[in-house]
């Protein structure tokens, strides 16, 4: 699929494919279970050779990475990003699955990684974009945020965000500006 794109698109560098396009969304937890993959994995190879072969770097969805503690946790709804030489540089697992409807182990990390062209990638899937909070961590990840730096003596601890109208009365969306 991805060469045909290419031919129609030859300076395509990166290609997103929507989430469940992989397995499909599944509501059945045997099923689940059964057809869970590994990252990297059988599907993750489909992937990176098609990458590599067409040099495009390529977001891919997984519904249904196999959890470490496979079969006694559901598994995840995964994003990986691959670049042109067909190596994952970032996996993102979906923090905030839709319950009750969608049975996936929810994740707890939003990273950064330089995609084609020097560009800062930041995978975020379906619901969890809607949270200011997934973009605002990805952004300062990005602008070079470290946190849990220092020594024995004195340490930066976790980075923490405040929303809401808890920093003044006239506190906007963090996510947007604010002109006050």
């Amino acid at each position: 699929m991805i060469e045909g794109i290419k031919l129609g698109l030859p300076g395509m560098d990166l290609i997103v494919s929507p989430e469940y396009s992989t397995h499909g969304i599944l509501y059945d937890r045997g099923e689940m279970l059964e057809t869970a993959a590994t990252i990297p994995g059988e599907e993750t190879e489909i992937f990176a050779e098609a990458c590599r072969k067409t040099r495009t770097w390529g977001v891919f969805s997984l519904t249904g990475e196999r959890h470490e503690n496979h079969p006694v946790k559901a598994p995840y709804n995964s994003l990986i990003l691959v670049n042109d030489q067909g190596v994952i540089v970032q996996r993102y697992r979906k923090i905030l699955p839709w319950c009750p409807i969608e049975g996936w182990y929810p994740g707890n990390c939003t990273y950064v990684s330089e995609g084609p062209k020097g560009i800062k990638i930041s995978l975020i899937i379906c619901d969890d974009g809607n949270y200011p909070e997934n973009a605002h961590i990805a952004k300062m990840i990005a602008a070079g945020v470290r946190t849990g730096l220092g020594d024995e003596w004195v340490r930066v601890g976790g980075m923490k965000l405040v929303c809401g109208d808890s920093i003044s009365e006239r506190t906007a969306r963090l996510s947007q500006p604010y002109i006050g």
